[in-house]
């Protein structure tokens, strides 16, 4: 992880670009002036004034005089774990009523396009947060030689999460896949396999009142994921329809 990767961590748990590119800055000087930091960053004397107060609230930074310049130091960096794992025990106490709300001002149909390999990532927790909850039964259309190329390190420690859930996994996987006998063995998850012919670039995930299109290609990886109960009721149909019309089954098919 360089500089760049760390500043988007800070951002992301709620320090502006400005602050982190100070704080990093402090970091690198480990004490420093306001004048310091000026030519340091660029950023206005008056602005950065403001900022190191408010990372000084927060806990981030301290302030101590010599022959009456104010200096600046970091805080232990076991301290700015404290707080960051903070704000995640917050988020965590609040996602379940956040969720009730959600799910309570949702009325007919809804849908969103997620994009990158980051975003494909937060639907496959989805679907974990998703058993966790009780969810007890999922059916999908899967290519599953195309999830783990463009996933490669990520998709098959989903697999394993995914096998030591309760879960009845239904999937139809085409011919051709290649990379089926590295599933974790589970006996609760049902193969059954369709001509190469059939063939799909990405994959459809149906469970609860949600479906999910995968198209998994590297270069522009997107999903489209529909929340309706009339939706994932007509697509779970049409799944069990070619599902029925297939006569082979394999339950332990990774064993």
């Amino acid at each position: 992880m360089n500089e760049s990767d760390v500043k988007k961590a800070l951002i992301s748990y709620g320090m502006s670009e400005r602050k982190s590119r100070i704080f990093l800055a402090l970091v690198r000087q480990s004490e420093a002036s306001v004048t310091d930091l000026v030519k340091e960053t660029g950023i206005a004397r008056a602005t950065v004034y403001l900022d190191l107060q408010s990372l000084e609230r927060e806990g981030f930074v301290s302030k101590s005089r010599k022959n009456g310049v104010a200096y600046f130091t970091v805080e232990s960096l076991n301290k700015l774990q404290t707080k960051l794992r903070e704000k995640d025990e917050i988020i965590a106490q609040a996602l379940p009523f956040i969720r009730n709300l959600s799910a309570s001002a949702k009325h007919g149909a809804s849908m969103r396009l997620v994009k990158g390999r980051d975003g494909i990532k937060s639907l496959w927790e989805d679907i974990l947060e998703a058993y966790k909850g009780g969810l007890r039964e999922i059916f999908g259309f899967s290519n599953l030689d195309a999830l783990i190329e463009l996933l490669p390190r990520y998709f098959p420690d989903w697999l394993k999460k995914e096998a030591a859930q309760p879960v009845t996994v239904n999937l139809i996987f085409p011919y051709n896949q290649k990379t089926l006998q590295g599933l974790p063995p589970s006996p609760r998850r049902k193969i059954k396999y369709i001509p190469e012919d059939y063939s799909f670039p990405g994959e459809m995930s149906i469970y609860g009142n949600k479906v999910i299109f995968f198209y998994v290609d590297k270069k522009n990886p997107h999903a489209f994921v529909i929340e309706s109960e009339e939706v994932a009721g007509m697509l779970k149909k049409v799944f069990l329809m070619v599902w029925n019309s297939i006569k082979e089954e394999r339950e332990t098919d990774t064993k």
